[in-house]
């Protein structure tokens, strides 16, 4: 009795098809591939893969029978790196019994560490095709999932050899950057940057249905594992998922010196969509001390996901005589309504609640220095009321550093500086104080001052005031003097307060 044996067998990688040539015609019916191995190595360590599933391209009885391997296992052979690259690194066995000759004999098997190696071996030279690509845009970061006919390499790939663009004339386009997967595979991921996917969403008639996504690939973009290059082409999308994630506050700067707010979302937005009415400030994400901002501006920035808000004027004096409220980060913070804003994608941000609302990620204190605008003065109450551009802290005056000038000049004829005074007033734009009766009268002891509003001028110095935040009020010089905006001449009769 002499049993069939395994001679020889050829590879070609490029068809994938394996050609066994045994020492006599052998049952191909009763060929069992799963008994039949592809190794790297005879010797440990080794990599093995078997043939289950291929397709014996013979019937009856046959001594040389093809066999296709079918895609999923020559995919996992690539996917090998120390298999079948080359002649020397693909050996085969063959498990004894695995099918009979004619007359009913056993084959007599290889081993493991008797495989034998290829008489012919022709490597993978075809190049890699894309078979498919889908995008994912329903959460984020955004996914590109690339799938090819053969496994490939992902360490060659070059992502920003890649571009989205649309099916618009000329067509828009945006290249892509990001990681990828690095497995050898058929399929490849790659996870695109936030600013790609800014620029995507930010591209009008890009990647928002099926038919306005093509994926772009460049020459050489990327390799099989056979370092062979894929070709230029450019792929219609197989699966569009389409962008449902509603856009959120990613970061926001308070500039309380501005009066303004700049809100950053995670996604561009429709600035034509911002309803700043739905827009509340708080001083916490637990207080009931919140303002509506209804009487805001909005306007749009170069970045379509940046939108600004200009408080208004009433906005911030409240914010400024709340010394509780939006002094630094940790007592600013914004919430929202729901619809607020949308997206490009038409999807609305949904509400963001008081108790989760986001404290400023950058605040710009205010470090601007007030302005007295203008002054009156009633000569017979001997009260000044002043007018400043901002909230001032009353409890700050200091009316030593006010001096009362003839006229505005470097050195005026008649002058005065106040010895002290009495506050009338609480924090705000007006403050008011008396002056003693001792500076009254000292005043108009001199000749040709402070007896009409054309002799009636103000000048102070830095120290006599300042604003909620600290900051001294903005000099002004004797030559810069301020002229008196009303003033009540002294029609008071003198009347004799003592005698000795």
């Amino acid at each position: 009795m002499i049993r069939p044996t395994l001679d020889s067998y050829t590879l070609d990688m490029n068809t994938g098809i394996i050609t066994l040539t045994f020492s006599e015609s052998i049952d191909t019916e009763l060929l069992d591939l799963s008994s039949i191995f592809l190794l790297s190595s005879i010797t440990p360590p080794t990599t093995s893969v078997n043939l289950t599933g291929s397709i014996v391209g013979a019937t009856g009885l046959e001594d040389i029978i093809p066999i296709t391997i079918l895609g999923s296992t020559l995919n996992l052979i690539k996917a090998t790196p120390t298999l079948a690259v080359s002649n020397t690194t693909v050996f085969l066995s063959i498990k004894d019994n695995s099918t009979k000759d004619v007359n009913n004999n056993l084959l007599s098997g290889i081993s493991n560490s008797s495989a034998i190696g290829p008489e012919s071996f022709i490597p993978d030279t075809n190049p890699p095709s894309l078979i498919g690509f889908e995008i994912v845009l329903i959460e984020e970061p955004m996914q590109l999932i690339l799938t090819f006919n053969e496994t490939v390499d992902p360490s060659t790939l070059t992502v920003t050899s890649l571009s989205l663009s649309n099916n618009q004339s000329p067509p828009s386009l945006v290249t892509l950057d990001g990681s990828k997967s690095t497995a050898l595979s058929t399929i490849v991921t790659i996870t695109v940057t936030d600013s790609v996917l800014r620029n995507i969403r930010n591209t009008q008639g890009l990647a928002t249905t099926a038919s306005s996504t093509f994926l772009n690939v460049t020459a050489g973009a990327i390799q099989d594992t056979s370092s062979t290059p894929i070709a230029s082409v450019v792929f219609g999308t197989t699966n569009y998922r389409a962008d449902l994630l509603p856009p959120f506050v990613s970061t926001y700067t308070f500039d309380l010196d501005a009066g303004e707010i700049t809100i950053t979302f995670d996604n561009p937005v429709q600035f034509s969509s911002f309803n700043v009415s739905k827009l509340f400030l708080s001083e916490s994400n637990s207080s009931l001390n919140a303002i509506r901002l209804d009487q805001a501006t909005p306007s749009a920035t170069a970045e379509s996901n940046v939108i600004s808000v200009s408080l208004s004027v009433d906005t911030v004096d409240t914010i400024k005589l709340d010394l509780d409220f939006a002094t630094h980060s940790n007592n600013t913070y914004i919430y929202h309504e729901s619809l607020i804003v949308c997206d490009i994608a038409n999807n609305c941000a949904e509400e963001l609640e008081s108790d989760d609302a986001v404290v400023a990620t950058t605040f710009i204190a205010d470090t601007t220095s007030p302005r007295l605008l203008n002054f009156e003065l009633n000569i017979n109450a001997s009260l000044f009321t002043l007018t400043f551009d901002e909230i001032v802290d009353a409890e700050t005056l200091d009316t030593r550093q006010f001096t009362v000038q003839n006229m505005a000049a470097l050195f005026p004829t008649v002058e005065y500086t106040l010895s002290s005074g009495t506050l009338n007033s609480t924090d705000g734009k007006i403050i008011r104080f008396f002056m003693t009766r001792e500076d009254r009268n000292s005043i108009q002891a001199l000749n040709g001052i402070m007896e009409t509003s054309s002799n009636t001028f103000l000048s102070i110095t830095s120290d006599a005031i300042r604003d909620m935040s600290g900051n001294y009020v903005s000099e002004i010089r004797p030559r810069l003097a301020l002229q008196v905006n009303n003033f009540l001449e002294d029609t008071d009769r003198p009347r004799l307060l003592s005698a000795t």
